[in-house]
């Protein structure tokens, strides 16, 4: 039986629907699951995070290289299937909340300990298929939990997957660029065409995979300040980087714009043209006049 058949065959046994809400579209092609756990390198000695295993088909094939599997599911009607799916896999725990709304590290911590088991100075691999809708807030969620994750695989629209990845300083970047940039790495991405899921989405999507930094990158003086002009830059991209600062009640543009001059930074230049280390030196030379 093929993963199509077996989607069918799950979803009619337990009278499930695919809920729009949730963004349910699973995943059918092998050679994809395949690729992601090859590329991924999962192993016994791996705890991962699960965040939407729908009806378990990468789940399965998680549980299946030995990794402690903590899989997160929002759609109430999903956890007896997944339960009966795999009650008996003793790396396997599922936990019926919205990952938005939980504490990862207390979370992870108790269900290891029920186990007999500790994080130590582990750190957790997050696998990720996601209702494209709140992959922004999910993505933050996650940076926001660097203490305790190394790496990041999570499937996303093709598009949002390219700005996510696009070349810091090009046209293609956006905020979320510069700030996912300042704390992972790019590793590998794999293509998944929209009728490689059931069913099958209106747009194309990716695997993207991140690993974060020993250390954010570039060095700055004021994280909170640099992620502020950064996402007052960008909020109208039409206009100038200087124009769009200006509609933050936090940053003073002539301080910018002298700091500018002194930088030999063009007034007239755009957000997405200013590369991460410019806005650190920007951040910096700010903080020093704001004394």
């Amino acid at each position: 039986m093929n993963i199509y058949e077996e989607t069918k065959m799950i979803m009619k046994r337990y009278n499930l629907d695919f809920k729009k809400k949730f963004g349910q579209n699973f995943l059918t092609a092998e050679e994809i699951l395949e690729e992601i756990i090859s590329k991924a390198k999962i192993s016994k000695d791996d705890i991962i995070l699960e965040i939407g295993p729908g009806i378990g088909t990468l789940t399965s094939k998680l549980l299946e290289t030995g990794a402690e599997v903590i899989s997160v599911e929002v759609d109430l009607e999903l956890i007896r299937p997944l339960k009966e799916r795999f009650f008996m896999y003793n790396n396997f725990t599922i936990i019926s909340a919205d990952i938005l709304k939980i504490d990862i590290y207390s979370e992870i911590v108790k269900i290891l300990e029920s186990k007999g088991k500790t994080l130590n100075d582990k750190k957790i691999k997050v696998v990720a298929n996601i209702p494209y809708y709140i992959t922004t807030p999910i993505m933050f969620k996650l940076l926001e939990s660097r203490n305790i994750v190394s790496e990041i695989y999570i499937m996303v629209q093709k598009e949002v997957a390219e700005r996510i990845c696009a070349k810091i300083g090009t046209k293609e970047s956006s905020s979320i660029t510069y700030m996912v940039s300042y704390y992972t790495e790019y590793l590998w991405d794999i293509y998944v065409d929209k009728t490689k899921f059931v069913p099958s989405p209106k747009v194309d999507s990716k695997v993207i995979a991140l690993k974060f930094r020993e250390k954010p990158y570039p060095e700055v003086k004021n994280e909170e300040l640099y992620f502020e002009i950064i996402r007052s830059a960008f909020l109208h991209r039409r206009k100038t980087f200087l124009n769009s600062i200006s509609a933050s009640n936090k940053i003073d543009k002539k301080i910018i714009s002298n700091i500018m001059e002194e930088l030999g930074i063009d007034l007239r230049i755009r957000a997405e043209k200013i590369t991460d280390k410019m806005y650190a030196d920007i951040v910096d030379k700010y903080i020093e006049k704001r004394r």
